[in-house]
């Protein structure tokens, strides 16, 4: 999302008395619209998807739990990691998420854990936002 949008945006939050906005979007921000909301008076903070999923997850707000399958390079076969309730609804052992599992394979295709992703709005980012790798399956 570039920068037209929260330029768009940056007077609602004075038209409420507020000291700062929140803009969130599912996709990711362009350089000019970071630069832009870094000056913005008032502040504007930027959510973009992944940030917002973190958040989602963290609080555990519209998710659930999930099965996931891994197999070869080297994973051991036959292991079941974690476990859920009764109804399955929630982990109760080993909760791991969608960046975890995305480390994991990181980690197993031979990428180094400090490895950065050029994004096209130019900003670096850890490929796997901060997920660690699933210890059981090394």
């Amino acid at each position: 999302m570039g920068r037209e949008p929260i330029q768009s945006f940056d007077g609602a939050p004075t038209g409420k008395h507020a000291t700062t906005g929140v803009f969130n979007t599912t996709s990711d921000f362009h350089k000019n619209a970071l630069d832009y909301a870094r000056v913005a008076t008032p502040k504007i903070i930027l959510i973009n998807g992944q940030r917002l999923a973190k958040v989602m997850i963290k609080y555990s707000v519209g998710v659930s739990t999930m099965s996931i399958a891994f197999a070869g390079a080297g994973c051991p076969g036959g292991a079941v990691i974690g476990a859920t309730d009764r109804e399955g609804g929630d982990v109760t052992d080993a909760l791991y998420t969608p960046y975890d599992y995305a480390e994991t394979i990181y980690r197993k295709l031979g990428f180094s854990d400090n490895q950065r992703l050029a994004r096209p709005n130019g900003v670096a980012v850890p490929l796997s936002d901060g997920g660690r790798a699933i210890r059981e399956l090394f």
